[in-house]
């Protein structure tokens, strides 16, 4: 397990970045992650889906312990994230950066489904692991996701792609 580890940060940090929306956050996720896994002394049949699941698990404890603290200290990182809505109703040419800013603002669930699947490219069935819920609420979740960032990424869209 501890050969693994070292071989999928770069692709756990990117997750986390995406869950988190925060450097920061991110990095802290990442750490406490990696802490856990090489604690994990058994053999695992798929370390990959195996260190995105403690991630994503990882992320929701972050949050939970956010929202029982309810200081806005500790929240604001949220709020920090979240770009200006400046809507740009013919964008003359998309790039990457447009295609980050729409991930970034789709919903949490989605967020996490359409970044495994699209940029990680992870199996359906794994990211049903990962996020511990069954593959028919993955697929769900994933087309309502890429659905959604069509809209965001359409130049006829009703809000177009957002921009800070």
């Amino acid at each position: 397990m501890r050969d693994a580890v070292p071989a999928h940060v770069d692709q756990l940090y990117r997750f986390a970045l995406r869950l988190a929306r925060n450097a920061d956050r991110a990095r802290d996720i990442v750490h406490e992650s990696v802490l856990r896994a090489l604690k994990h002394e058994s053999v695992v049949r798929d370390p990959q889906a195996w260190l995105f699941q403690i991630v994503y698990r990882t992320f929701i404890s972050h949050c939970r312990r956010d929202e029982r603290s309810e200081t806005t200290d500790e929240i604001s990182w949220r709020h920090e994230a979240e770009p200006e809505t400046l809507a740009d109703p013919l964008p003359s040419l998309m790039t990457a950066e447009d295609v980050r800013k729409a991930v970034d603002n789709l919903p949490d669930a989605f967020r996490a489904v359409v970044w495994l699947s699209d940029a990680e490219r992870v199996r359906l069935r794994e990211i049903a692991e990962i996020l511990d819920c069954p593959l028919g609420t993955v697929a769900s979740r994933l087309a309502r996701g890429r659905q959604e960032l069509r809209r965001l990424l359409s130049a006829y869209g009703p809000q177009g792609v957002k921009s800070p």
